[in-house]
């Protein structure tokens, strides 16, 4: 990533990614973690879906994402009790919004790179370019 984006972004994202280590014994929480992440309704959609536009979807999609939120704050306190299951969601959460922060710089960096020339259409569609 230093060579394609740049170097400071490779450090901010191995940073990001080490903050996960710590739960490596138990790679449950990072699943649940993922989950929750994905139902982040401002992550999921591509941009120009209109699946989030209605309200019932956006109730259902926070509905579920609150019951996985859920699991894993019942988790986390069973395997670490309450003071260090505030401080590993709270590492969670910060390293998930870092992520999102870093995926809008690489969005930026690819279609500044892809409108220098033509992409094929498979990575114009993974990209959400087209």
């Amino acid at each position: 990533m230093s060579k394609w984006v740049n170097p400071d972004f490779h450090r901010r994202m191995s940073r990001t990614h080490g903050y996960f280590n710590r739960f490596k014994e138990h790679p449950l929480v990072v699943k649940l973690a993922l989950i929750v992440f994905i139902f982040s309704t401002n992550l999921s959609p591509p941009c120009d879906s209109d699946l989030f536009d209605d309200d019932t979807n956006k109730t259902n999609i926070h509905t579920i994402q609150d019951f996985y939120t859920t699991i894993l704050w019942r988790y986390l306190n069973s395997l670490y009790g309450e003071e260090e299951a505030i401080r590993s969601m709270e590492l969670i959460m910060t390293q998930m919004l870092q992520y999102q922060i870093l995926m809008e710089i690489l969005e930026e960096y690819i279609k500044l790179e892809t409108s220098h020339g033509p992409c094929n259409p498979l990575e114009s569609s993974l990209l959400r370019l087209t």
